[in-house]
């Protein structure tokens, strides 16, 4: 007859002496949207523009305008938050680079 030997559960750091609640009483509640205090209004989506040399169109064009209006929905759906449904088109070196925290290049290897 084989035996398993016993071994204790694994718990991590920080968490062996109950100050983490969420861990033993399931996930952290959910902040609703309107709980949430942002700097700006709401989400926009960005995409760069760069200059690539590529035929007729640029290469920062491919499937320019759909994907951004696409994702702004979606983005707006899944998480309740407001999105402006144009987003922006913008450079690298454009001054209001620095007020958008998630930005989109597609192909910029071309």
């Amino acid at each position: 007859m084989s035996h398993t030997p016993y071994t204790s559960p694994v718990v991590p750091q920080g968490q062996q002496d109950g100050k983490d609640k969420a861990s033993t009483n399931g996930p952290a509640p959910v902040k609703k949207p309107i709980d949430l205090k942002f700097k700006h209004e709401s989400f926009t989506f960005v995409r760069i523009k760069y200059y690539s040399g590529y035929g007729r169109h640029s290469a920062w064009q491919i499937d320019f305008p759909d994907a951004d209006l696409n994702f702004s929905a979606r983005f707006q759906k899944e998480t309740g938050l407001k999105t402006e449904s144009d987003g922006r088109v913008i450079t690298l070196t454009d001054t209001e680079l620095k007020r958008y925290p998630f930005i989109y290049i597609v192909e910029a290897t071309q």
